[in-house]
């Protein structure tokens, strides 16, 4: 993002495109953050139903 940033302000990349990149990058993390909640409960309960058979 910061060479991109330089890129704007030189004028090699556009305003439009740098905020779509902008929220692409947000979008991406917040949707791995969501997954990983999604998948921190059931691999908890995995993780103990295999302790519990050890």
């Amino acid at each position: 993002m910061s060479g991109m940033t330089d890129d704007v302000i030189e004028g090699k990349v556009s305003e439009t495109q740098f905020r779509r990149a902008v929220v692409w990058l947000a979008g991406s993390r917040l949707s791995g953050t969501l997954l990983a909640q999604l998948l921190l409960v059931p691999s908890a309960l995995l993780i103990t139903l295999v302790a519990k058979a050890i």
